[in-house]
């Protein structure tokens, strides 16, 4: 049967003798003697490294000396110098694309149009979601004025709340409890601060808890497009922190999209049923 290098360094015990003669040439006795298994076994170990090259076996007087042949381990290096080449190439596709979606993440947390190193201190802390709703503007701004409308939508997917009251004015508060799809509760405070209807709502959101750990500014404009509505959901965190901390731990960007992705559907619904 033909051996090749592959093929002798199979074995632990067989790698483990080239390794005891790498630097120098040895006795094969002494060899021997540095393994727990028998002689004759060693010895088999021994004809297949010959056989493969890897080790020469000369006779000096009545002594037998085993030699390395590494440079037969060349066969073994290019072998494997191949498949690194190729999984280093696909490392670096993946560095790529991870700086990719990187750059498109960072892209989502600053203004459209704006190189980041020209972003002020405010810019970098804000987030802008945008949605043209095939709607009259009144109508859409009572979707987002009605408790009754925003517990059949508001949040993002999975997602249902609770209104425990809304008080719909300037200095008004809304406190609801969101309700996750994981059966876990996140209780909600808005404090309205402008309204003018019904063009813009203004407010501050914060958890409805005595410890506020995260809270933002939210301007909320509805734009007449002919009929047609533009809402634009404009979100200014406390810090630029803050706001990758939400994007990344809670899923934030995703579901804000989420969140105007269910308004526009309700309000589509709301609009075949006032239509009828």
């Amino acid at each position: 049967m033909r051996r090749d290098v592959f093929q002798a360094i199979a074995d632990p015990t067989r790698r483990e003798i080239i390794g005891l003669i790498a630097t120098q040439p040895q006795n094969v006795n002494s060899v021997a003697e540095q393994f727990s298994i028998s002689r004759p076994a060693v010895s088999k170990h021994m004809k297949i490294l010959e056989e493969c090259g890897l080790v020469m076996i000369q006779t000096k007087g009545r002594e037998r000396y085993c030699t390395a042949r590494l440079d037969k381990l060349n066969e073994v290096h290019d072998w494997i110098e191949k498949y690194r080449k190729i999984w280093m190439s696909r490392f670096d596709s993946l560095e790529n694309y991870l700086q990719e979606l990187q750059s498109k993440t960072n892209n989502k947390l600053q203004p459209m149009g704006t190189n980041p190193k020209d972003l002020s201190e405010k810019e970098e802390r804000e987030v802008t979601f945008e949605r043209l709703n095939n709607a009259p503007r009144d109508l859409v701004f009572e979707v987002w004025s009605d408790p009754h409308h925003l517990a059949q939508w508001f949040g993002p997917n999975g997602f249902t709340i609770t209104t425990h009251n809304m008080d719909f004015r300037e200095g008004g508060r809304w406190r609801f409890m969101m309700h996750g799809p994981d059966g876990k509760d996140y209780p909600n405070k808005v404090v309205y601060t402008e309204i003018k209807r019904p063009e813009r709502i203004v407010y501050h959101h914060a958890d409805d808890e005595e410890v506020q750990t995260i809270s933002f500014h939210v301007t909320i404009t509805f734009e007449d497009r002919g009929g047609k509505t533009m809402v634009r959901n404009h979100m200014i965190f406390e810090k630029r922190e803050v706001l990758e901390f939400v994007a990344i731990e809670n899923k934030a960007i995703e579901g804000g999209h989420q969140n105007m992705n269910r308004m526009e559907a309700y309000v589509i619904q709301r609009l075949s049923e006032v239509s009828v």
